[in-house]
């Protein structure tokens, strides 16, 4: 019965003049435009993009300390062990 009272006016539907979508008096989303839709869209990528980057930069950094140790062990390797003086009998013939 309340409805019944209200003005006609509050019940007409509203277009967003941002988007364009087909709104209720009370501002809830009647039908979306196909405006609205390709922002929705825009938006929900951006978001995705933004995912992939963090995931790609942490693989990025996870990369880069297995090639620091890497390197590291390799040098490691490569560094040979201080040689021991050779002794030589002074009295041999060189």
């Amino acid at each position: 019965m309340a409805e019944e009272n209200e003005p006609k006016e509050s019940k007409k539907n509203v277009t967003c003049e941002f988007c364009e979508c087909v709104l209720f008096s009370d501002g809830s989303v009647k039908s979306r435009s196909s405006k609205a839709k390709k922002l929705q869209n825009a938006d929900d990528e951006i978001t995705n993009l933004k995912d992939r980057l963090e995931s790609v930069t942490a693989d990025l950094e996870t990369s880069q300390k297995n090639l620091t140790d890497a390197k590291e062990a390799l040098a490691a390797v490569e560094t040979p062990a201080p040689a021991a003086e050779k002794k030589t009998d002074r009295w041999a013939i060189h």
